[in-house]
């Protein structure tokens, strides 16, 4: 199928595009009026709006949660799931005013930074109570989303794996997984897999299964969820768990951590200061807390999603936990000094040290490791900045290489020589000042050991690696949530992505017939190292192109004209039938060389629903629009008049009647003119002729027989009543006026010459006046 694109999809190793896949174009969105007419001012005014009532939304939004700690726990970190939080922007005190009164102010603080509380008790692990009534009953009521279950839950079922217990390993890896066939190898070898039969046999176990987001049995669509089959006591019923909802016990369990210090850091201030006499308020549930969330590069859509729903937060912000972790180690002394060595050079060489343009940034290498994968980045910093927290204010990302592995090692020098190409077609001649790791103090020097290796190999003056604290994702997350709210006074950070992930579709023009299905090529819309967010890409869909790429059997052989021949009301039923089997399949790449993933079900853009239940209409147009968020979110929306094939026929009948009706009117109207004008001037000289042979035969000696003007003259005054002329001169002459005389040709030839009346002279005049006043 025709292909037009305006831009191309960014990123290194981008795939040719294939001609059988539908149009497409990318580019800023159209105007919302289909028309394509221009908005009117008041439609602009409203817009702006609208854009400004939701900045004052978000604007209260963050004020509201002043008062709150921002927590963040590094769930992806494997053994390391290290807890930090910033302090609150604001702190609720009760004052006694004159009059006996109490009334609850707001104290601002000032100067806050990320604090740590250390990491999760069972290290990612959900572990909880076996054979114990009061758990069992808990988590129960958990799922049933009863008011205060999650604190009973953290009382009385969440323990130490040194108990009695089931332990629900790493529910973070598992979020967003539709199959367990979906499941990384790497992860699932954590799971086993059994049935209700084995449970029964086993008395307590944990397993995972396959099921629909109700609960019932899994049908194979988007609604079906990977999820926990928990025997928690051997003599009830097993209880299922969706990794959402293990991994929010988690992210409570991590608030109740941040509550806890607080109330001992107000406890210890109270102490320390004994003329206070106002109480601070903190009764606010831990629910509200705002949480920061830091996902791995190899975090599909589903993933994302899922994560999202799982930290359940007033306001939730993703982050990237590689620009996390380089965010918080920015004032490690031993990577400060390189990049302000770094930065001396690059002035040296006479490209400044303002760090303001992509050549002028320090370069960096940021590697972190977990037992699941490996995350690399290159990564440029950006606006130099008087600051406590971090010396540069922008992150930009140029390249990233994330993938998951049983053996990560094993499979880095490889990644790590993919990644330097990258960089090399898009930075050439740059390498990196230094090389920040993060993780667990044991993987980093694992990793950093490898990293050393292969850096020497490309003859890299990076020296030693810079390890991170273990909290250096969890803490960087919060430093950007807490700008986001206005915590950080003057410090300024701001994270630039590039998505991790590829995003493509996959076109079946053959629905569900098997005899003529083939597996279509993957469309690549938007590659690895591609800026996000991305501008709306649009792809548009027709009835006739799919009529046509059916008729080929599959081919790309054909052209616009082969198209063409497909739009008549011939082919109605051929190209209602190409719309029905029509079906788009959104997919997503998690890691370079890997498979593509289905994300979401399939798309049946050229069908509706008609009036009958299950009966579906084709469509003859419509448009699929994607959009990459930075936080890795596709969005897509399918957007046109949806009209079904015959409507569409019949309009276009409708519109190609009116369209020659039209073109016939206005040859007709302005033909009617240009004849009526014509028409007139022919008769015009025909009476101006017919008066002056008139005054020939009966008076021919006189000045009018001769006065071709005063003729005229004559004529224009009778035009709308000529016949009234001719009347009034038979009345003065007694001479019939006939349309012709029989010498006139004759007369013509002999006078041949123009008689000329000279108009100055008064006699003449008279005369010709005397003729215009009695007619």
């Amino acid at each position: 199928m025709a292909l037009s694109m305006s831009a191309s999809s960014g990123g290194a190793g981008a795939m040719v595009m294939p001609r059988a896949m539908p149009t497409m174009r990318q580019g800023p969105p159209k105007a919302p009026n289909s028309s394509g007419a221009k908005l009117a001012p008041n439609a602009a005014a409203l817009g702006a709006d609208l854009v400004d009532n939701q900045k004052t939304k978000t604007k209260n939004l963050k004020r509201s949660v002043a008062h709150l700690p921002i927590v963040c726990v590094d769930v992806f970190g494997g053994d390391n799931c290290s807890v930090s939080y910033q302090p609150p922007g604001v702190v609720l005190e009760t004052k006694t005013l004159k009059s006996g009164k109490k009334k609850v102010v707001e104290r601002p603080v000032s100067g806050a930074v990320p604090q740590s509380v250390g990491c999760l008790k069972n290290r990612g692990d959900l572990v909880l109570k076996a054979n114990d009534d009061a758990a069992h009953k808990a988590v129960r009521r958990m799922l049933k989303g009863n008011l205060g279950a999650m604190e009973k839950v953290l009382a009385s079922a969440v323990c130490s794996n040194e108990e009695a217990s089931v332990t629900l390993a790493r529910p973070a890896n598992l979020l967003g997984a539709r199959s367990i066939s979906s499941v990384h190898s790497s992860i699932l070898s954590n799971y086993t897999h059994s049935t209700k039969k084995d449970h029964a046999e086993a008395g307590v176990a944990v397993s995972i299964k396959e099921q629909a987001l109700d609960g019932t049995e899994a049908t194979g669509d988007d609604f079906d969820r990977v999820a926990f089959d928990v025997k928690m006591h051997s003599d009830k019923s097993s209880l299922a768990l969706l990794p959402e909802e293990a991994l929010s016990v988690l992210i409570a369990e991590a608030k109740y951590m941040v509550k806890a210090k607080l109330d001992a850091d107000n406890i210890a201030e109270k102490k320390g200061n004994d003329n206070s006499g106002d109480d601070a308020v903190d009764d606010e549930p831990t629910e509200n807390y705002p949480v920061a969330v830091a996902l791995p590069g190899w975090c599909g859509d589903a993933a994302i999603e899922a994560a999202i729903e799982a930290f359940g937060a007033r306001e939730s912000v993703v982050f990237k936990r590689g620009i996390c972790a380089l965010a918080s180690a920015m004032m490690n002394q031993s990577l400060h000094s390189k990049l302000q060595k770094e930065l001396k050079d690059l002035s040296e060489n006479g490209k400044g040290s303002s760090a303001q343009n992509a050549k002028e940034q320090p370069l960096l290498l940021v590697a972190g490791l977990t037992p699941e994968g490996v995350e690399l980045h290159f990564i440029q910093t950006g606006k130099t900045q008087a600051s406590r927290l971090s010396p540069f204010g922008v992150f930009n990302s140029i390249v990233s290489n994330c993938f998951q592995s049983s053996m990560p090692l094993s499979n880095l020098p490889s990644a790590f020589d993919v990644l330097c190409d990258n960089l090399e077609a898009i930075l050439p001649g740059r390498q990196p000042c230094a090389i920040l790791t993060y993780g667990s103090e044991a993987l980093q020097k694992e990793l950093a050991a490898e990293l050393e290796k292969l850096a020497a190999k490309r003859g890299w003056s990076t020296g030693s690696c810079v390890s991170s604290r273990e909290d250096a994702v969890s803490a960087g997350a919060c430093a950007f949530v807490a700008h986001e709210h206005g915590r950080l006074d003057d410090d300024f950070l701001k994270a630039k992505y590039v998505s991790t992930c590829a995003v493509g579709i996959r076109c079946n023009y053959f629905g569900d017939d098997d005899s003529r299905k083939r597996d279509g090529i993957v469309q690549t819309i938007f590659d690895f190292d591609r800026k996000v967010p991305t501008s709306q890409y649009s792809i548009e869909f027709s009835s006739a192109e799919c009529a046509c790429v059916r008729s080929k059997d599959g081919s790309d052989d054909y052209n616009m004209e082969d198209v063409k021949a497909f739009e008549g009301a011939k082919y109605v039923p051929v190209r209602e039938e190409a719309a029905k089997a029509l079906r788009v399949q959104i997919v997503q790449k998690f890691q370079r060389g890997g498979e593509w993933v289905n994300v979401g079900d399939e798309i049946k853009p050229l069908c509706m629903e008609g009036d009958n239940e299950g009966e579906l209409i084709g469509c003859e147009e419509i448009t699929l629009k994607l959009i990459l968020a930075s936080s890795g979110l596709i969005t897509n929306s399918l957007e046109g008049d949806r009209q079904s094939v015959v409507h569409a026929v019949k309009e276009a009948e409708k519109n190609k009647f009116w369209y020659y009706a039209s073109i016939i009117g206005a040859i007709l109207f302005f033909g009617g003119f240009m004849l009526k004008s014509w028409y007139g001037e022919v008769t015009f000289e025909k009476n101006t002729k017919k008066l002056l042979a008139y005054y020939n035969h009966v008076l021919p000696e006189s000045l009018a027989a001769d006065d071709k003007r005063q003729a005229q003259y004559l004529v224009w005054k009778y035009s709308n009543n000529i016949d009234l002329l001719w009347r009034r001169l038979e009345a003065k002459y007694g001479v019939p006026v006939p349309d012709s005389w029989p010498d006139d040709e004759d007369d013509e030839e002999e006078n041949g010459e123009e008689h000329i009346v000279d108009m100055d002279d008064e006699e003449s005049t008279n005369n010709l006046d005397e003729q215009d006043s009695e007619l």
